[in-house]
């Protein structure tokens, strides 16, 4: 039957999508820069960081795997984009089957609406206030501060541990990766710090 199947299939992607952000999470606490190398491909990773209040210079910084400091901070020689290890809670990764995946109508027609495969922080940036937009617009869907997954058109998961407001100015706050199912692995497409 028809819906056993979709539901079976659902319950496969939910086990790729927590297998890889256990991945992540343990990457990411034990400072194990060889297993977060493993799921950045040869497209790279983007380092987003965003001062939602604009009191700082937002920085967008693009990596490729080779460029991956072993201590995880997501630099280079003219920026400093996210230290990974401040993503997120260190008791998350036992916790992984409690992480609730948001999967409706809206968000599987919700894309960013960039291509994170192409090397150019320029695009990025010129793209930023609507890559914000997205994410709150993905936010509102379930606009609590827990980590949750929303699943997203063209294989794309937001995992986020974020909130905000809409009034008197929209403010959203939190921590964000973008990942990216690529047959049954899960890539990471960018790491967003809304602060």
């Amino acid at each position: 039957n028809t819906q056993a199947i979709e539901e079976n299939t659902a319950e496969n992607v939910d086990k790729v999508i927590k297998a890889g952000i256990s991945k992540f999470l343990k990457a990411i606490y034990n400072s194990d820069s060889k297993s977060f190398k493993e799921m950045v491909d040869n497209d790279g990773v983007y380092s987003i960081t965003y001062f939602v209040d604009g009191r700082d210079r937002n920085v967008i910084l693009h990596l490729d795997k080779k460029e991956i400091r072993d201590d995880l901070v997501l630099a280079n020689s003219e920026k400093m984009g996210i230290g990974l290890s401040s993503m997120f809670y260190s008791d998350l990764v036992n916790e992984i089957e409690g992480i609730p995946i948001h999967s409706t109508g809206l968000l599987n027609e919700t894309s960013f609406n960039v291509d994170w495969h192409v090397n150019d922080e320029n695009i990025i940036e010129s793209k930023l206030e609507d890559i914000i937009a997205t994410c709150r617009k993905i936010n509102l869907e379930n606009n609590e501060y827990i980590p949750q997954v929303f699943v997203l058109k063209d294989n794309f998961y937001a995992f986020a541990n974020s909130s905000g407001v809409i009034e008197p100015a929209p403010e959203f706050t939190g921590d964000w990766v973008i990942f990216e199912k690529i047959k049954n692995e899960i890539k990471v497409r960018a790491v967003l710090k809304l602060q």
